[in-house]
């Protein structure tokens, strides 16, 4: 009897020693296990990889048919893009856009004055231009007129000599002297065999022989308000085309006004 009652007390211990070793489902230890399990292999760390991983790496467990996952590739494309620009530039996009003037008051830095009808306003494409104006050429000629505005240092007689210089025949042309309200201006007209602009260092190289039946309308203007410096006026173009616009271009610097 005594032996039964043993045998079954050891039988109740072993039951109750494997029921307490059966692990709990909600434990923290399942939980955990649980929640680090992916819900697609495509999106484990592992497969993602980091930017110096293989490409074999970054696609290993993904199901069959998975397009492959390569960020480098994307990176890659992403800087590319960013770094290119193709678009053509500001100045020569609104340039090729500009419509000519119905005449009018134009501010350009310290002065304003009436721009002849007909004149284009350009975006100006050098960093010394402060303005600068296309004067479309007459028939027969092959190129627009360019008429720039700076402002700059140096004697009136300098800049001047400075302009007959730039032909090579250095021609003395016709000079003469406009006045408006607050100052004047002499104004060169010249004409020749054009070789470039010459002197200073930020002056373009000679385009060798020059360009033929080439005129050149110049206005040195004058004022106690430009601080010692002075206005320039520069317009070169083919020759007709210079001929027929100097008139009006008398009477613009003549309309100077000083802001």
């Amino acid at each position: 009897m005594l032996n039964q009652i043993s045998g079954i007390c050891l039988t109740l211990s072993i039951l109750v020693l494997l029921v307490g070793c059966e692990p709990d489902p909600k434990s923290k230890i399942n939980r955990n296990i649980d929640a680090q399990a992916p819900k697609h292999p495509a999106m484990q760390a592992s497969n993602l990889g980091s930017s110096s991983s293989p490409s074999g790496h970054q696609n290993r467990g993904l199901p069959a048919g998975h397009p492959p996952i390569n960020t480098n590739n994307q990176g890659t494309q992403a800087n590319s893009t960013s770094t290119q620009d193709t678009s053509p530039t500001k100045s020569s996009t609104e340039n090729s856009k500009a419509t000519p003037s119905e005449g009018g008051r134009e501010t350009v830095g310290p002065v304003s004055f009436v721009v002849p009808k007909g004149v284009i306003k350009e975006k100006p494409t050098g960093s010394m231009r402060i303005g600068q104006f296309r004067l479309p050429r007459v028939e027969g000629d092959s190129a627009d007129a360019l008429m720039t505005v700076i402002m700059a240092g140096g004697s009136v007689v300098d800049n001047i000599n400075r302009w007959r210089g730039q032909f090579v025949e250095n021609p003395k042309g016709s000079e003469k002297t406009l006045t408006f309200a607050g100052g004047k201006a002499t104004v060169l007209v010249a004409s020749g065999t054009f070789k470039g602009m010459g002197g200073g260092p930020f002056a373009p190289k000679s385009n060798g022989g020059g360009k033929t039946n080439y005129g050149l309308w110049g206005a040195a203007v004058e004022s106690s308000k430009f601080g010692g410096r002075h206005l320039f006026l520069k317009a070169t173009g083919p020759q007709k085309t210079i001929e027929r616009w100097a008139p009006e271009l008398d009477r613009l610097t003549e309309s100077i006004e000083l802001k």
